[in-house]
């Protein structure tokens, strides 16, 4: 819920708007019965390619839902970025040898790592912790799966 307030949040500083229609929430879990993150990607790529609706970008869940959809599109013959624009979110490894290679937000893993371990020793050894809630930013990886839409 966090990212996904996040993008909204961002769409509508942006002027952008995000139709409801459009969202599709993922079902998975950590159950070896349920879908991978690719298969729920291809999935809702495939359900909003069937609802006919007409939109010009997709910001997925994470790379792994994202890469899922990019074959969904690619199936259908929509080129992607011409067609449609996708980003992803965390910034496998992976991301930058599909082709074409995914955009992505990259989460500043390092450095939500280090804010963790000195919180933490701050609470074993005494001090006020910093506060739970500190923002770190993701980074914009530009890759070739996006570009401006046409007019």
């Amino acid at each position: 819920m966090d990212r996904f307030e996040g993008i909204q949040n961002a769409a509508s500083r942006l002027g952008a708007k995000i139709r409801p229609e459009l969202v599709r929430e993922l079902r998975s879990g950590n159950s070896p019965q349920e879908p991978t993150a690719h298969e729920e990607g291809y999935a809702c790529a495939k359900s909003l390619i069937d609802s006919g609706e007409s939109f010009t970008a997709l910001i997925c869940f994470n790379d792994s839902t994202a890469l899922g959809a990019m074959r969904a599109f690619q199936e259908q013959g929509r080129k992607i970025p011409d067609d449609i624009s996708i980003v992803g979110f965390d910034d496998v490894e992976s991301a930058a040898y599909v082709m074409p290679s995914l955009s992505t937000l990259r989460q500043p893993f390092m450095e939500m790592g280090e804010a963790a371990a000195a919180g933490l020793l701050d609470l074993i050894e005494g001090r006020e912790a910093p506060p739970a809630d500190r923002r770190l930013d993701p980074v914009l990886i530009q890759r070739e799966s996006t570009r401006a839409p046409k007019r």
